[in-house]
């Protein structure tokens, strides 16, 4: 399951609060969500900023916490529970990103564009796949919601970003990678194009969201993203 932002910013604040709201917040947040990330954030009570131990108090008996197995080495364990602790005390607008499944090698990343958008209405969902030498080499990133853009390939949903090539640092985590995409949808290089009809039709702004959106709102009929206004 995917714990959304506002869950986590209901955690960041009770936990400045007595036990009682850290109580109610537990009972408002879907108990496996919840366990899932912190679990994976913290194997241990180590680097959370309260008992992860006493969490199972407040979840209701019916509601076991679920054993994780995390594939990663240890160095690349710690990096990503670093990344994912950040995402969910600071989350960025427009961006989420959490650990799919038990493992924290894959992510699902959500991408909400709004604003001036030309996809203002439409979520975008992200395979994230980390390799065991993360963050030496980049992670492989591909959209799963697929999107009509210059630099996305339709079918497959494969970005073409050169922070997921020769560019990419281990400088660089998921934060800012997600948050590059984002601007990518809006920001195409057209002169390195994955879908070559997108690009051509990109000049023509009202053209082009007419497409995008007809395209988008197909797909969630298909069962493969939401739909758009």
């Amino acid at each position: 399951m995917v714990v959304h932002v506002p869950a986590f910013s209901r955690l960041r604040h009770a936990l400045l609060r007595p036990c009682c709201a850290i109580d109610e917040l537990c009972t408002s947040i879907a108990p496996h969500s919840l366990w899932h990330s912190l679990s994976l954030l913290s194997p241990s009570p180590l680097s959370l900023p309260f008992p992860l131990f006493s969490l199972p108090l407040f979840l209701p008996p019916s509601s076991p916490p679920p054993r994780f197995s995390t594939m990663a080495s240890g160095a690349v364990t710690k990096r990503l529970q670093s990344e994912l602790m950040g995402l969910m005390m600071e989350p960025v607008p427009g961006v989420t990103a959490f650990p799919d499944g038990d493992s924290l090698n894959t992510w699902t990343g959500t991408l909400t564009p709004d604003g001036d958008s030309v996809y203002t209405g439409c979520a975008f969902k992200l395979g994230l796949s980390f390799p065991g030498n993360y963050p030496l080499v980049p992670p492989s990133v591909r959209f799963v919601t697929r999107v009509w853009h210059p630099n996305v390939d339709y079918p497959s949903g494969a970005i073409c970003l050169d922070l997921l090539k020769d560019a990419w640092s281990p400088s660089l985590t998921v934060r800012t990678l997600l948050i590059s995409i984002l601007s990518l949808l809006d920001e195409p290089n057209n002169a390195s194009p994955l879908n070559g009809e997108a690009a051509r039709g990109w000049p023509d702004r009202l053209a082009f969201v007419a497409v995008a959106k007809a395209k988008y709102n197909e797909e969630a009929t298909a069962g493969g993203g939401g739909s758009s206004a």
